[in-house]
């Protein structure tokens, strides 16, 4: 019997001293140090920091609070212990802390999303250095739920809630009054010249403006006349570079305004058929001038964009003829105008120099 009371002994120390190293062997949460947190399983440097900046713990269960999910602290339960805080605890923390606690925002208050660095909302549970990023990318925000447009979903919404607030949103960027070195030329003709006249500026004038090239200059000039600088969307020109530019340019009267009634009505001494066969065959000179007196000096029409008063200008092309021409659009070419009800060929023949689709 006293070899049994022995052998019982020697289990029991047994059972005790491997209790013993076992219970060694498990981390503390509230005393372990960053690089032991780091090596438990599942756990890297930003996590360890999140459980070092919520401590106290008096549970193993209370890991909650550093935004570990149930199945990671499960998976843990077995590997660390929670023993009595120490005063050596708060050595221990990140520096610095990437993670706001309650506590932290007790003292400091909510970040703001609207003004918080990137290196502030880092430090938000559930967020990093790219959703910070999104953060700040998707200013301004009215509402913490807002935060969706960045891409958080709900459940980190829901975790961040109680450590933000919004703010008023910060004022715009004051937009800069100089215009950029590649468009000195602009800022010149404004300072010295004045604004460029829209109806009789010269396609290099045209040009020199921001965001019209060539292409865009030729369109405009085939456009005009304009009543209004925002007329120009007639001529293709988008609503930004017409902001752009309406302080460089202006609207005065154009010739269409002064131009006698006699020359869209031939007077009754000339033969009623001369202008037209004139046109028809031969750059005869009263032709030219007719053409001339109608429109600017190498004006060209868009037949595709040109409104109904221009298209009126044309020779031979009346305002029932320019709303047919403005009903029959788009064209593909400028011999497309004769499917326009009364533009035969000899009318046609009038205007063929004068017009374009492009």
């Amino acid at each position: 019997m006293k070899w049994i009371r022995t052998a019982a002994l020697a289990v029991c120390a047994v059972v005790v001293f491997a209790s013993l190293v076992f219970a060694a062997a498990l981390i503390d949460l509230n005393s372990a140090s960053q690089k032991e947190l780091e090596s438990l399983k599942g756990v890297g440097a930003v996590t360890a920091n999140k459980i070092i900046a919520a401590r106290p713990y008096h549970s193993v269960d209370e890991l909650s609070k550093a935004g570990l999910s149930a199945r990671q602290i499960a998976a843990l339960k077995h590997l660390v212990t929670v023993g009595a805080a120490t005063a050596a605890a708060p050595a221990a923390k990140p520096s610095p802390a990437r993670v706001r606690s309650a506590a932290a925002v007790a003292a400091a208050g909510p970040l703001d999303l609207n003004h918080a660095s990137e290196k502030e909302l880092d430090a938000l549970k559930g967020v990093g250095p790219a959703t910070a990023k999104k953060i700040i990318a998707h200013r301004p925000y009215r509402s913490v739920a807002d935060l969706s447009r960045a891409g958080l979903s709900a459940k980190q919404i829901s975790e961040v809630t109680p450590f933000v607030t919004v703010g008023v949103a910060p004022p715009p960027p004051t937009v800069a009054t100089t215009v950029p070195a590649s468009h000195t030329a602009s800022v010149k003709s404004v300072a010295s010249g004045g604004p460029i006249d829209l109806n009789t500026g010269s396609e290099r004038d045209l040009e020199s403006l921001r965001g019209v090239g060539p292409a865009t200059a030729k369109k405009i000039i085939a456009a005009r006349p304009f009543a209004s600088v925002d007329d120009l969307a007639r001529a293709g020109v988008s609503a930004r570079v017409i902001a752009e530019i309406r302080p460089l340019v202006i609207v005065r009267g154009t010739p269409a305004v002064t131009r006698p009634a006699p020359l869209r009505h031939p007077p009754t001494t000339a033969p009623a058929t001369a202008a037209p066969a004139s046109v028809a065959t031969t750059t005869h000179p009263a032709v030219a001038r007719t053409v001339a007196s109608k429109l600017a000096p190498g004006q060209i029409v868009n037949i595709n964009t040109a409104s109904k008063e221009l298209l009126d200008e044309l020779p031979g092309i009346g305002p029932v003829k320019a709303q047919a021409i403005i009903d029959g659009r788009p064209y593909a070419t400028i011999e497309d105008i004769m499917k326009v009800k009364g533009i035969k060929q000899g009318e046609f023949a009038k205007v063929k120099n004068l017009i374009t689709v492009k």
